[in-house]
């Protein structure tokens, strides 16, 4: 029998065994960039608290034009048909005039990225993605861009995730210059939305609201 090509494997090979439900442990090239990360001074979401943070700017500013971006780490690892839970808000009282970026199951599927803006008269504006979200044990970045005086309707609302715009979405353009609730003198809220139980479960890290421009992940590190 010939002698071996490679004498003594085993200074060449390094043998790992690997145990549990593949959640934990992610072996090769693919491995995301956020696992095995943190994000420091994180906010812990239990929606059975019905805890948010919320503010009300003292006057309006730009509302046709704005940036929310943050990360989010799951609790609840399916968000079931009928459910929604709000990662940013704004709601002018508990009237139907609002906006919303949110963990949706109230669509064709559960654990969607969805971005709604809603008035008395009915949606005006929505992106929600055919992407799911469903891994609680990483990080997700998120970024809803907003624009409604951009000529080009597909880009008036603009969705990231870890970085890449989703392009594959059920959408519904905002009309032309229209305002939205989001940098209105009304309720803003963080891992909820004001006067409803539409609480979130989970993390969520370094949120930022830039009021006046339109955003790419680039801006935040990504």
């Amino acid at each position: 029998m010939a002698e071996p090509t490679i004498i003594r494997g085993s200074d060449h090979f390094y043998n790992v065994t690997y145990e549990g439900n593949g959640l934990g442990q992610r072996v090769g090239s693919f491995l995301p960039y956020t696992d095995n990360g943190t994000i420091a001074k994180s906010c812990m979401f239990d929606d059975g608290d019905s805890a948010y943070l919320s503010r009300t700017p003292s006057s309006a500013s730009n509302r046709k034009t704005f940036t929310f971006s943050c990360w989010i780490k799951l609790g609840n690892g399916t968000i079931n048909s009928g459910a929604e839970k709000a990662i940013f808000s704004a709601r002018d009282g508990s009237s139907d005039n609002y906006s919303i970026l949110s963990i949706n199951g109230d669509q064709s599927g559960a654990n969607q990225l969805e971005f709604t803006n809603r008035t008395a008269s009915g949606y005006a504006g929505y992106a929600y993605t055919t992407r799911t979200l469903e891994d609680p044990s990483k990080w997700y970045h998120i970024v809803v861009a907003v624009d409604t005086t951009d000529s080009t309707t597909t880009d008036r609302i603009k969705l990231y995730i870890d970085g890449n715009r989703v392009t594959t979405l059920t959408y519904s353009a905002p009309g032309d210059d229209i305002d939205m609730a989001v940098n209105n003198n009304v309720a803003h809220a963080i891992g909820g939305r004001p006067t409803n139980n539409l609480h979130f479960d989970g993390y969520i890290a370094e949120a930022n609201l830039v009021d006046g421009e339109a955003l790419t992940p680039s801006t935040f590190g990504l």
